[in-house]
């Protein structure tokens, strides 16, 4: 796969968007309410509404309903089918799959803004041949490092962000209870002096800390105990085919990583333009795709 990327950066055909997965977001937002839909952000769906074995909209977090012709799910799979749908439609099938196919490692993601560029780093280093440490109930034995410092939108000119990203246990973190937060500054000091040692004196520039760990990714994302990427690949799952609708149940579409094995913001958004194609052909519409434009 480090190949496969690297042969495409050198050819041109990738590249990824100043602003990073939020300006691309914000993209497809815009693209969307120009073409008449309306967005809202920060908003939890508790239920897909069903009747007659047809998905008929959704009901929010605050009891609100909103009908739809049509509803496309990009929550986790189990989310999806086990809660959202009650365990109605497809449970047997996604069952099995958790039952015999890996999911991604819960991480924490923690995230150091500093007040030096640190111009002459790589933007991405792995540290191996560490003492292990642990980090909410899993032993740690290398250091993922990225840096962030060509990219006004992620730190202003002349800082820096630096990240971490550690392996770690959704148990562990789902049963801190009121002890959470305590845990979250811990493993932030146990990250940043894991940082020290390989950045010296970066401790002393240190203006913004975040830590994100499982629940972070559940409360946000619905990823399902964490799994930030959905299912790990392997040979079953790159090559078991994952339908984008349930049997029995009409009018619902299943798009985002949990249908696309290896996960990734790419092929996500395929996943969902390959879903609207098949909303299309069900109502025997023809797919027109948006011309292409440049993120400003």
């Amino acid at each position: 796969m480090l190949l496969f990327f690297l042969g495409y950066l050198q050819r041109g055909w990738l590249s990824r968007p100043m602003g990073g997965s939020a300006r691309f977001r914000d993209a497809l937002i815009e693209t969307y309410e120009r073409l008449g839909g309306e967005a809202r952000l920060h908003t939890t769906v508790d239920e897909i509404l069903v009747h007659d074995d047809r998905a008929r909209g959704v009901r929010l977090e605050d009891g609100t309903m909103i009908g739809a012709d049509a509803v496309i799910s990009t929550s986790s799979m189990p989310e999806t089918v086990l809660r959202l749908l009650g365990g109605r439609y497809g449970a047997d099938a996604v069952r099995e799959r958790m039952a015999g196919w890996k999911m991604f490692q819960p991480i924490v993601l923690a995230s150091f803004g500093v007040d030096v560029p640190l111009t002459g780093l790589p933007t991405a280093l792995l540290v191996d041949r560490i003492a292990p440490f642990e980090v909410g109930g899993f032993t740690n034995e290398r250091l993922q490092l990225r840096i962030c410092n060509d990219d006004t939108s992620l730190a202003p000119h002349g800082h820096a962000v630096v990240q971490t990203m550690l392996a770690t246990s959704y148990a562990w973190w789902a049963t801190r209870g009121s002890t959470y937060q305590a845990a979250k500054d811990a493993v932030a000091e146990v990250a940043l002096a894991q940082i020290e040692s390989v950045i010296p004196g970066v401790r002393g520039h240190v203006q913004m800390t975040d830590v994100a760990t499982p629940l972070t990714f559940w409360s946000m994302a619905r990823a399902w105990r964490g799994a930030y990427e959905g299912w790990m690949p392997s040979g079953e799952s790159l090559f078991g085919h994952i339908p984008k609708t349930l049997p029995k149940l009409e009018d619902f579409f299943m798009a985002g990583q949990w249908v696309e094995p290896g996960g990734g913001v790419p092929t996500a958004v395929l996943s969902g333009r390959q879903a609207v194609q098949i909303l299309c052909a069900k109502d025997g519409r023809g797919f027109v795709s948006s011309p292409a434009r440049t993120l400003s």
